[in-house]
């Protein structure tokens, strides 16, 4: 594996905890420790959180595509 994957593996794992973690904590602030929501705010917050992370990985791959692309020719296409 070259640099570039190493890089992507990195910030994709990293994006799949920080999601995790995200959902733990609104279900540990929402649930009533049965996985069961005690009102519909827990669910609006866990539809939000998985609607940022759909933006945010969106962001991440045009961030990678953008400073990990390879401009050789210097018009913005790889070789």
């Amino acid at each position: 594996m070259d640099r570039e994957d190493w890089i992507e593996l990195v910030v994709a794992v990293g994006s799949v905890i920080v999601m995790l973690a995200v959902m733990i904590v609104v279900g540990m602030t929402y649930g009533n420790g049965q996985g069961v929501f005690t009102s519909s705010e827990g669910g609006l917050v866990l539809a939000g959180a998985i609607l940022f992370f759909v933006f945010f990985m969106t962001a991440i791959g045009y961030g990678l595509a953008y400073f990990l692309k390879d401009d050789e020719n210097g018009d913005g296409n790889p070789a």
